[in-house]
């Protein structure tokens, strides 16, 4: 079945394009995270959010990343992170439907190392909870102590590094921009950065946002980053959050549900603080305005 799906080009300068999509399953990193919750036995509501099924996607370094719909941006800015995002491709979906990732553009609006970011409410909180309880020293031992997953973040670091500078080279003007914004020296230390900002170089003494690393691991086809997906092996077996969705957390994904005061919902601290500067802003602008 193919349905007409109105998408924004990632040019500031090029007009909206339609575009004819076909529906198709996201590759094998979906089947291994999706068995951790074949247990589950609350039937799924993808007719929620069945649209998002029928997209396309761009590719860079060699690697396909799924484009947004205009379901899923509605979910992610409106219900997930409750503020606007710079939305550039989207990773795997719950049992809902909903998307747990999402890719920025590192240029577009501005000059960001992140490429990735978990948005998910259910695992942000899962992961939250865990590194405030040490996940990411946890995390560090486990990653040092196998030589699969130590030469695994090392690729993983260069795989992200050539998928920027992909995404850089596609973007008009990017490159220009990066050594404007950085100079030559950062910029080329900026373009060579793996996930989360680390230097190809960067040992496994601390391997950063535990946030990051299952956000790349979501967003990859291929079911790259070993260790976001131990990260999600260890919440489902030692910490038992179904990583693939609870009973209650679609309430807070669902655009088409009134949410009430009992509902599921998490906003995480930094969220919370956005907004936070977001509505000063705005008072501060309709001060000036009744001046």
């Amino acid at each position: 079945k193919y349905t007409m799906i109105v998408w924004r080009n990632q040019s500031r300068n090029a007009p909206l394009l339609p575009a004819f999509l076909i529906g198709w399953a996201h590759g094998a990193n979906i089947f291994s995270t999706m068995a951790m919750c074949a247990s589950g036995s609350k039937p799924t509501r993808l007719s929620s959010s069945s649209s998002s099924n029928n997209q396309g996607c761009r590719r860079f370094a060699g690697e396909d990343f799924d484009v947004p719909t205009l379901s899923d941006i509605n979910c992610i800015e409106n219900r997930q992170l409750e503020h606007s995002a710079n939305i550039f491709f989207v990773g795997k979906r719950c049992k809902y439907g909903f998307p747990q990732a999402f890719g920025f553009h590192p240029v577009e609006h501005k000059v960001s190392s992140g490429l990735f970011r978990l948005s998910c409410p259910l695992l942000v909180k899962a992961i939250d909870e865990w590194e405030g309880e040490g996940g990411v020293r946890e995390m560090s031992d486990a990653a040092r102590s196998s030589a699969e997953i130590t030469a695994d973040f090392e690729e993983t670091n260069r795989r992200i590094a050539q998928i920027r500078r992909s995404i850089i080279d596609s973007f008009p003007g990017g490159m220009e921009k990066v050594q404007m914004h950085l100079g030559e020296d950062n910029s080329e230390r900026y373009l060579s950065s793996g996930i989360a900002g680390l230097g190809l170089n960067a040992g496994l003494a601390d391997v950063k946002c535990l946030h990051a690393h299952v956000a790349d691991h979501l967003c990859r086809k291929d079911g790259g980053n070993r260790i976001g997906q131990e990260v999600l092996r260890r919440l489902a077996d030692k910490r038992g959050v179904n990583v693939c969705g609870n009973e209650n957390c679609w309430q807070q994904c669902d655009v088409n549900h009134n949410r009430g005061p009992s509902d599921w919902h998490y906003l995480p601290r930094k969220n919370r603080q956005k907004l936070k500067a977001t509505r000063r802003r705005r008072k501060d602008m309709d001060k000036d305005l009744k001046r």
